[in-house]
């Protein structure tokens, strides 16, 4: 099963493709604790999670046919869209041996419009990254975009619809 890129969101599904070992780079504050006032010893709470980060555990994930993490970190608006079973079985079909992202640019947070079929609904705060992805041993530009959830964590969206 292949994923792949449609309007530089993450798909699932045939077609042109895309994910890779992410190169780090920082959006807002980093992750890990930081002293105050001196060398107080007071810790800061994690800053939000660093999209290259994210994107080279979403492509372990893809290597290693880790459902649970692909299915976890789904944004909200694509289980909305095609109901909890739906995802959780297509998630289990995306295994990808040769799975990588490697960062080019990270953007600022803003609007998306996340379309599947005739059916688009607006996530704010996404951010669109420029990667070199790896899907099934091919190489392709794309642009992927996370959206920041609550907890600070990223998500990414695809398309659980059967035969996506």
């Amino acid at each position: 099963m292949r994923r792949r890129v449609r309007a530089g969101a993450v798909l699932a599904g045939g077609g042109a493709a895309l994910v890779a070992a992410g190169v780090a780079l920082t959006l807002g504050t980093g992750a890990g604790a930081t002293t105050s006032g001196g060398g107080s010893g007071t810790a800061s709470a994690p800053g939000p999670e660093d999209p290259g980060a994210f994107l080279t555990q979403l492509a372990a994930a893809f290597r290693g046919g880790d459902a649970t993490f692909l299915y976890d970190r789904l944004n909200p608006a694509v289980i909305s869209r095609f109901g909890s079973a739906a995802c959780q079985a297509h998630v289990r079909t995306l295994t990808d041996t040769t799975a990588s992202f490697a960062v080019v640019s990270v953007g600022s947070p803003g609007n998306y419009s996340y379309t599947t079929g005739t059916q688009s609904t607006v996530v704010p705060d996404t951010i669109a990254v420029q990667v070199v992805a790896a899907d099934h041993g091919t190489t392709t530009a794309e642009t992927v975009h996370l959206a920041r959830l609550a907890s600070g964590k990223l998500s990414w969206f695809t398309d659980c619809a059967p035969g996506a």
